[in-house]
């Protein structure tokens, strides 16, 4: 390209322009003054470049900083993300393993509910099976049992029919032989009659007739334990598991029983609930659990109350409470008492002089001291052994349920029918002791529902029924006692009670 007209001139001019500064140059160095200045203003002009030179080198030091930064904190996002993925796709792993492990256990828990079914079921049809056997059984040893009476009763009415036609044969023959026949028969009815009016009168010196009619039903209460009920929960293994682990729980409470109101309200609760359970099991098991309780607080009574006579008390409260939310208990309780002392009937049995003295004793409720050698207990233990269990018997009959809880199925009204037929009976050397060891449980309660008709029976046991006893040398102690009783109630008009019948 052709230079410019200005750049012409600029360079036709540069020569001259060149030669003077060079001589102006000169002539500033040449001045010292002139060269410090000059050396200023090239050292102004070198700090200004190189102060750009660092502004423009920070700003691109910044720039390229700026610019790692941005890659740093992509890959910084970039990682992050990466993480996040794989965290969720973790947590999404663990909740799938967490649901498929509760998926395998609710399966599991199906599959053992249905064992437990069907075992539950399987045990349910094997006792169903085996209560209709016993009761099939039992229809047909009943109707065994009624074929052979009628049987039985078919061959009376032969034997009977054959007896009529050999006395009309025997009436065709002669009158006088009928007369005659009659007549002797009349005799032997006249001969049985005045032997069983004897044989009456003898009795009723030794028992109380009416107490012993009333004492039967007990009597087959005892009979059908022994032989239904045992052999059946023997038979019966479940039945039998269920009879033993209630036992021990039953025997437990009983040994523990005090005469406070929560422990009596407690192991009453307790027992119940045993009751219950066995009555839902079966009829036979809950009557045998009824029946080892009875016999447990007796054999309760037989070792304690004959020590303390106030621990009849809670026994008998136990012993009511239950019985008013189950019928049956409270005749199962008074069986097993008569069992065990039969003057609850009253009865004496020193009426057979055929009978061997160990059989009487057994009859008496006579216990072993030891029973392989056969050493029996000596009167005195007897005595008391008897006057624990009729202050247990008299505790029941004077006991009252608290308000709400019904009524006791055995009221006071049967000590004032005891007290009646065993002074209408003679006493033993025994009597007076069985008498103050029942008024001194049950008097109180006797007095306030008899106040009238029991002072006067009182007075007649002081005055006429202990005199009769005099001459009994074995009686002289229990007669003593039972008369200063009395006596201290004669002159105070309260009746010696033993402390505890109201907790």
């Amino acid at each position: 390209m052709a230079p410019s007209d200005s750049e012409s001139e600029t360079e036709d001019e540069c020569p001259e322009d060149h030669d003077s500064h060079s001589r102006n140059d000169k002539k500033r160095t040449d001045n010292p003054a002139m060269l410090l200045h000059m050396i200023a203003e090239d050292r102004d002009l070198l700090s200004a470049e190189t102060q750009e030179m660092k502004r423009e080198t920070w700003l691109k030091a910044q720039r390229e900083h700026q610019i790692r930064m941005d890659k740093h904190q992509a890959q910084i996002e970039q990682n992050t993300q990466k993480i996040m993925k794989q965290y969720q796709q973790k947590i999404d792993k663990d909740a799938e393993d967490v649901r498929k492990f509760l998926e395998k256990l609710e399966l599991d828990r199906k599959k053992e509910a249905d064992r437990i079914d069907r075992d539950y079921e399987m045990r349910n049809t094997k006792m169903r099976q085996t209560i209709d056997k016993i009761v099939k059984e039992e229809k047909e040893r009943q109707e065994k049992i009624r074929l052979e009476e009628e049987k039985k009763k078919a061959k009376d009415q032969e034997d009977r029919k054959q007896q009529e036609e050999q006395k009309q044969a025997a009436a065709t023959k002669a009158q006088a032989e009928k007369e005659q026949k009659e007549q002797k028969e009349q005799r032997q009815k006249e001969l049985l009659l005045k032997k069983q009016q004897a044989s009456l009168n003898q009795k009723s010196s030794t028992l109380s007739i009416k107490g012993l009619e009333e004492a039967g039903k007990y009597f087959d209460l005892l009979k059908k334990f022994k032989e239904q009920i045992k052999p059946a929960i023997s038979q019966h293994t479940e039945w039998k598991q269920g009879a033993m682990k209630s036992r021990m729980k039953l025997k437990r409470m009983i040994g523990q029983l005090v005469n406070k109101r929560e422990t009596i309200m407690r192991i009453t609760n307790d027992a119940h609930t045993i009751f219950a359970d066995c009555q839902r099991t079966s009829d036979v098991l809950y009557e045998w659990i009824m029946n080892f309780t009875a016999k447990a607080l007796v054999e309760q009574a037989e070792t304690e109350v004959t020590v303390k006579p106030s621990t009849a008390y809670p026994l008998a409260h136990v012993t009511v409470m239950l019985a008013t939310k189950h019928a049956g208990f409270m005749d199962i309780v008074i069986a097993r008492l008569i069992k065990h002392c039969p003057y609850i009937i009253p009865r004496y049995f020193d009426d057979d002089p055929n009978r061997s003295p160990d059989e009487t004793r057994k009859l008496m409720g006579y216990k072993y001291n030891d029973k392989e050698a056969k050493q029996w207990e000596d009167a005195v233990q007897y005595k008391e052994h008897m006057s624990g269990l009729i202050s247990l018997w008299a505790a029941i009959v004077q006991t009252v349920p608290e308000p709400g809880m019904g009524e006791n199925p055995y009221p006071i009204q049967h000590g004032w029918t005891w007290l009646a037929r065993i002074c209408n009976i003679p006493p033993r050397a025994i009597t007076p002791a069985l008498i103050n060891a029942f008024l001194e449980i049950a008097g109180e309660r006797m007095l306030a529902t008899y106040p009238r008709q029991l002072p006067k029976v009182l007075q007649l046991i002081m005055q006429q029924y202990l005199p009769l006893l005099a001459s009994d040398k074995d009686a002289v102690a229990a007669a003593t006692r039972l008369s200063s009783y009395l006596e201290t109630y004669a002159t105070s008009g309260k009746l010696g009670a033993i402390e505890g019948s109201r907790y």
